[in-house]
């Protein structure tokens, strides 16, 4: 299941999310993950579900157990943090310090993800160098795919879902 959305008509600035999750049956140690943007014109401030003790970007670099990474060709930097929780977190900061965080969820039968700060590390950079364009398009009403019944039902969408703006950003050659 995915959907997304995304406005750029805050006070706060453009915001972005991003939600992707297994159907039932399928393996692995991911269950599925959160990419969430907000821009924020005077704050550093982030909300990583799990992440108690860092509110702030310069808090979760300086984390112990927080690894830094760069990413070729996106300005910024990042860390990744394993969680508590056995999920795992990737912060990203842009130059502008608008921050773009990650969270890796565990599949409930797997105790913690072995390789969650690759996986962290690699779903922000196939979103980094695309969510702030996205983010400050047109505003886009919460959107999902497959656009069933069961889904809307799950979510509480009645409407049917909103539908994709086009064109859509897609991923550079």
């Amino acid at each position: 299941m995915f959907f997304y959305e995304h406005n750029n008509e805050s006070s706060l600035g453009s915001s972005y999310g991003c939600y992707v999750y297994s159907f039932a049956g399928q393996k692995g140690e991911a269950e599925g993950f959160q990419v969430k943007y907000q821009q924020k014109t005077a704050l550093d401030e982030m909300d990583v579900p799990a992440l108690y003790d860092a509110h702030t970007y310069a808090e979760a670099a300086a984390l112990e157990r927080a690894t830094r990474f760069t990413l070729n060709g996106i300005p910024g930097e990042g860390v990744t943090i394993p969680l508590e929780t056995g999920n795992w977190a990737a912060v990203w900061r842009y130059p502008d310090n608008t921050i773009l965080t990650v969270l890796i969820k565990r599949n409930s039968d797997v105790e913690k993800i072995a390789n969650g700060g690759s996986i962290a590390k690699s779903v922000t950079e196939l979103f980094a160098p695309h969510v702030p364009q996205a983010a400050a398009g047109p505003t886009q009403k919460l959107t999902f795919y497959p656009p069933n019944e069961d889904t809307a039902r799950e979510l509480g969408i009645h409407d049917g879902g909103a539908t994709p703006l086009k064109p859509w950003p897609s991923p550079s050659p």
